[in-house]
């Protein structure tokens, strides 16, 4: 019986450290993003380098797998 009370609080401190955690890794994305756009901009941009073509969204076998990374970044 006190196992079962115990086992809340153990469950409520790990969740408290996933979250900071969470937080962290939150972080670390952002500025691997931030990096790899300031590498973009600084090495040059192609000559046919089109911002149209990179923001449409193709309609291909790719899309499903850009969802499930999408999906998959999310939940992680």
């Amino acid at each position: 019986m006190i196992g079962v009370g115990l086992l809340s609080v153990i469950f409520m401190r790990k969740l408290h450290e996933l979250k900071e955690i969470s937080y962290l890794f939150m972080v670390a994305m952002i500025v691997f993003v931030l990096m790899v756009v300031a590498e973009l901009f600084s090495s040059g941009l192609p000559e046919d380098f089109d911002y149209e073509s990179i923001t449409q969204v193709k309609q291909d076998r790719h899309l499903i797998t850009a969802i499930n990374i999408i999906a998959f970044a999310y939940n992680v």
